[in-house]
């Protein structure tokens, strides 16, 4: 089914545009510290201030063949490097860890949901570990209780403090057959312990509840990308939960204004304050299958649909929503199909900023130095500035499939070139140094040149 969606896009720059942080020459690419072919470094990626972690799912470790990895990166300046690798004590052959990522200050979870707990086949778990003295470390290692076969528990993981979230999209509930569901732990001066399992309440076999999560603050929010509405199959919906002090609670269902059978509105998630997106990547929006992003908004403790992001430039197959993050008012979205100019499949990701009451696309280009079939933006994270996208099937240092990921920073203001919330003398010598080349580009045309000069000279002043 087609739908004609009535959107004014706005090219908008002046106010966030992408720019470089010293140094960094447009999108800087994350290459693993041991490029493995098919290890696929980049099936899930998250970021917290200037640390990354990014999964590798058919990574080998020790002598677990496919077991899954997690790899630690931290960003001084300019500069990525690697800080640890991680894998779980409890770590086998086809764990598939690193998939379900997460990261939040000093502690990470990596999820391993083909995990054997118990001998239970599938049942998965999530490794947390934490960062003391700058070693990361692991904490525990967290499952269902009591785990249940085929449960997939760590496909999708998210923490925020001392809540982490750990979808279980296969496991079969009071909805029925895999109708799916979430796993809440909370830490405390005793450690990790589970505080809830929540479930949708009118959940159906084959809903896939938990396929992704997320959590901020008091609320999460959970996709059930094939959930069926009144009238609409495999619409998917988004479940939003809201701590109330005492437990967990359903507070909404969120079903886009228009939709349609397999759109599967949920694939993805992201929660920020009073803003939730979903990603919908089968949505027909103008052509057949170009996907797009869902963004609802609470007003008054009631939740309504705020706005749809697509690209200017969307495309059938496109499969735009696969991944989605979310930062106060600016959203990441990844479109893994997106053919560019780098080629079909190339992948790429766009970022949204919320201006005078409506979602505004303020980059409109794929991810610099990609190519043919690398996939990006199959995963995608934000935190403040900090921009990262999976590429996993994008070869690294020789080996096919090894994977990367890319990272960019979005200045908070037109010209702030170093990235310090004031355009002055400093960001015009970094242009200057610059001069000629994308690395100190102002009007976003590729290279730095006196319209820059006299743009970066008119913003002079505190962001």
């Amino acid at each position: 089914m087609m739908r004609a969606v009535g959107i004014v896009r706005i090219c908008w720059r002046s106010a966030a545009t992408w720019m470089r942080a010293a140094g960094l020459a447009g999108v800087v690419w994350i290459e693993p510290p041991a490029p493995e072919t098919g290890a696929e470094f980049g099936i899930g990626v998250d970021v917290s201030g200037t640390a990354a972690i990014v999964g590798a799912w058919k990574a080998d470790a020790g002598d677990h063949i496919d077991c899954g990895t997690a790899e630690i990166f931290r960003r001084t300046g300019a500069v990525w490097t690697h800080e640890a690798t991680l894998w779980s004590s409890e770590a086998a052959a086809d764990d598939w860890a690193g998939r379900g990522v997460a990261i939040d200050g000093d502690v990470a979870a990596l999820g391993m949901y083909q995990s054997d707990p118990l001998g239970v086949f599938a049942a998965g778990r999530v490794a947390v570990f934490r960062r003391v003295d700058g070693l990361w470390l692991e904490e525990a290692t967290l499952e269902a209780s009591p785990p249940t076969v085929g449960a997939n528990l760590g496909m999708s993981v998210a923490i925020d403090g001392d809540v982490l979230v750990a979808g279980a999209w296969l496991e079969s509930t009071g909805g029925g057959y895999r109708a799916g569901a979430a796993h809440v732990f909370r830490h405390s001066d005793d450690g990790w312990a589970e505080e809830a399992v929540l479930t949708m309440s009118d959940g159906s076999p084959h809903d896939y509840f938990g396929r992704a999560v997320a959590v901020d603050g008091d609320r999460i929010v959970v996709g059930a990308y094939q959930y069926d509405t009144a009238s609409v199959t495999n619409a998917g919906a988004l479940v939003v939960f809201h701590w109330t002090g005492s437990g967990w609670v359903e507070e909404a269902v969120l079903i886009a204004d228009e939709a349609a059978p397999e759109d599967a509105l949920g694939r993805s998630v992201a929660i920020s304050g009073d803003y939730v997106v979903g990603g919908a990547k089968n949505a027909d929006l103008g052509a057949s299958n170009t996907g797009g992003a869902w963004v609802f908004a609470r007003h008054d403790g009631v939740w309504s649909q705020d706005g749809i992001l697509t690209p200017v430039d969307a495309a059938g197959g496109d499969s735009f929503g696969i991944a989605v993050a979310l930062d106060g008012d600016v959203a990441v979205v990844g479109g893994w199909r997106d053919d560019t100019a780098a080629g079909n499949d190339a992948g790429s990701a766009r970022i949204y900023k919320r201006i005078a009451g409506g979602w505004v696309e303020v980059t409109d280009a794929a991810m610099e130095g990609s190519a043919v079939g690398d996939l990006a933006g199959y995963a995608v994270a934000i935190d403040g500035q900090q921009v990262v996208c999976g590429a996993y099937k994008r070869d690294a240092g020789g080996f096919h499939a090894a994977g990367s990921v890319c990272s960019q920073v979005l200045a908070s203001c037109s010209g702030d070139l170093n990235l310090d919330d004031v355009v002055d003398v400093m960001d015009l010598i970094q242009l200057l140094d610059g001069w000629g080349t994308p690395a100190a580009d102002v009007d976003g045309d590729g290279v730095s040149d006196i319209t820059d000069v006299l743009l970066l000279i008119g913003a002079f002043g505190l962001c």
